[in-house]
């Protein structure tokens, strides 16, 4: 049976969560699924765990690179997707969640919905994302940085080309030594701080949003930000700018998001139609909708 969809994954030296996160999502998928895990040249014991999961599971295939310190999530995503072989991508998993049994309830939302319009869309749900592969390189590639998510979401908008779904949570998040997390921490605040520098390169900027009343940042989070400006304006002056939206950035994402969120049965009703909860598992009737209008 060919392939149609490619769960696509990025893994860097998470050997220690990546078998219990892949064999989660594994368990659940059947020979119309692919799960394309690109390494991005770890260290660890990743493509061990990686080897040992491709002699129990056929769905799995992994690619693995040389480490390219220039090459980000973004172009690591991009990879994920120009090597997949399915007609539908699911981006972005993640190698230290458990996922429930869901996948298989959130492409048939994906498809009741897509039979109601007359345009390509990215469904995004929480941690769970879907796309046709064909539109996704249209409307990418990711930007070579991180926080590539958020910026593609961005694009996606102002094509009214994202639809953010509404439903429980599906997955669970494995527990990280104080070790790793620290990592974490330093790690993502300096991406998130620069990849603000490159779109915007005005220094107070960020204090600014950082003194607001109303962030919500934690508080470690503050001081690494103010630790960090100096440095990552001066490496942002010599990066390539990132061209994002100001209207959308400065919180018009977020009107977006507020207007077109919906549940499932929201979602369709805009259209229109109604959602056929009989083609759900049992379970994911409520984890997607009200399992009392099936």
């Amino acid at each position: 049976m060919d392939i149609r969809y490619s769960i696509c994954v990025c893994n860097y030296n998470m050997g220690d969560t990546l078998e219990q996160a892949m064999t989660s999502v594994l368990e659940q998928v059947d020979e119309t699924y692919e799960v394309l895990v690109v390494d991005d040249g770890s260290t660890d014991n990743s493509l061990q765990v990686l080897h040992k999961l491709s002699e129990r599971y056929p769905e799995l295939r992994y690619i693995s690179l040389p480490r390219d310190k220039h090459r980000l999530l973004g172009e690591t995503r991009n990879i994920s997707i120009r090597e997949a072989r399915g007609e539908y991508v699911l981006p972005q998993f993640d190698c230290d969640d458990i996922y429930e049994p869901y996948i298989k309830d959130f492409v048939e939302v994906f498809h009741q919905i897509e039979r109601c319009t007359e345009h390509h869309f990215y469904l995004k749900g929480n941690k769970l994302n879907i796309g046709q592969r064909d539109f996704m390189l249209k409307y990418g590639p990711y930007r070579n940085m991180f926080k590539e998510d958020r910026d593609m979401w961005v694009r996606l908008a102002l094509d009214n080309a994202l639809i953010p779904l509404l439903h429980e949570n599906i997955f669970t998040r494995l527990p990280k030594s104080k070790v790793q997390l620290l990592k974490r921490l330093l790690f993502k605040t300096w991406a998130h701080l620069q990849a603000d520098y490159r779109s915007n390169l005005i220094f107070f900027d960020p204090f600014k949003r950082l003194c607001a009343r109303n962030s919500n940042r934690d508080y470690r989070v503050r001081i690494l930000r103010c630790l960090y400006s100096p440095f990552a304006y001066i490496t942002a002056k010599y990066m390539e700018p990132l061209p994002l939206p100001d209207s959308l950035v400065q919180g018009k994402l977020k009107v977006y998001w507020a207007e077109k969120q919906g549940t499932f049965n929201e979602l369709m009703q805009r259209y229109n139609s109604a959602p056929d909860f009989t083609k759900l598992s049992q379970s994911g009737r409520t984890k997607f909708g009200n399992s009392n209008n099936n």
